[in-house]
């Protein structure tokens, strides 16, 4: 678990903990907020038992979108609630084979958008919309 706690210390701004209050903070490769909430997840794993922590406070610093950082802080009990109510239930369809793909916000920063077809098929309705010369394709 120290390997893991010292790979999310490189890859974020910063992973601390103060007294029962483990802090995520995350800069601009940050896609959505679950993958926030999951950073969290596996710092809090990888700090159990020796560290008992009651909330999590998750930063999101992206100067380019906002002025001021975004935080929300959790109650542990709310992020293990996610983790149970969301997260294992994606990562079970996954294991199961689902690779649904659903395009949204989140597509903006996301490095396979180019190779997604629910991307192409969003990003197709949107272009239809703009061009429309009110010709009706199929005729």
């Amino acid at each position: 678990m120290a390997k893991l706690y010292s790979q999310l210390k490189a890859k974020l701004n910063t992973i601390q903990v103060e007294g029962k209050t483990l802090y995520v903070v995350e800069g601009d490769t940050l896609l959505d907020d679950a993958q926030l909430k999951i950073y969290a997840l596996a710092a809090w794993q990888s700090l159990w038992p020796v560290q008992v922590i009651h909330q999590i406070n998750l930063t999101v610093i992206q100067p380019r979108i906002a002025a001021e950082p975004k935080t929300q802080a959790l109650s542990a009990a709310v992020l293990l609630d996610w983790q149970r109510q969301m997260l294992h239930p994606a990562v079970a369809r996954i294991e199961a084979g689902d690779t649904t793909e659903k395009s949204g916000s989140w597509c903006r920063w996301c490095i396979r958008k180019n190779e997604c077809h629910a991307f192409a098929v969003h990003q197709g309705s949107i272009a239809s919309e703009i061009f429309d010369d009110g010709v009706d394709p199929s005729r």
